[in-house]
């Protein structure tokens, strides 16, 4: 993992069917596009709902540890990704993440819809994805 950006994200949409999470960081002056941060097979996050800059940076043994005791396994590949942003840290224990630039209108999310997939210009770049753990990294 490997994201940063100075930009502010916000929680824009979450899509209880497939347990997706969007935080976007809309298109504003001075700011061409939207930046989405797409997880998946979410199973908890602890995010506020507005972040001033974010970096995705990886969680510590005991962080991994305590989510290991709280979450339940529904998905056996979830992982825990931690974001910071001003010296705090968030969590997501999801299956994946993507962090794509779109030119979608504002209202329009860009989380996949199930038996419509998604809105068409939904992801004109991939900027970062999640990676499968390595051996020696646990995962919740």
């Amino acid at each position: 993992m490997s994201f940063s950006s100075g930009r502010t994200f916000k929680i824009w949409d979450y899509r209880v069917g497939h347990n997706q999470l969007l935080l976007r960081s809309p298109e504003s002056p001075g700011m061409a596009g939207n930046v989405d941060v797409i997880f998946v097979g979410v199973d908890y996050f602890d995010i506020p709902t507005r972040i001033d800059g974010l970096e995705f940076v990886e969680p510590t043994d005991s962080e991994i540890a305590h989510f290991d005791a709280q979450v339940s396994r529904a998905h056996r590949s979830s992982e825990v990704f931690c974001l910071t942003s001003r010296d705090r840290r968030y969590f997501v224990v999801g299956v994946a993440f993507w962090v794509v630039e779109n030119n979608l209108d504002t209202c329009v999310s860009s989380l996949e819809t199930p038996g419509f997939g998604r809105p068409e210009g939904a992801i004109d770049r991939v900027l970062d994805r999640s990676r499968p753990a390595h051996a020696s990294r646990a995962t919740v």
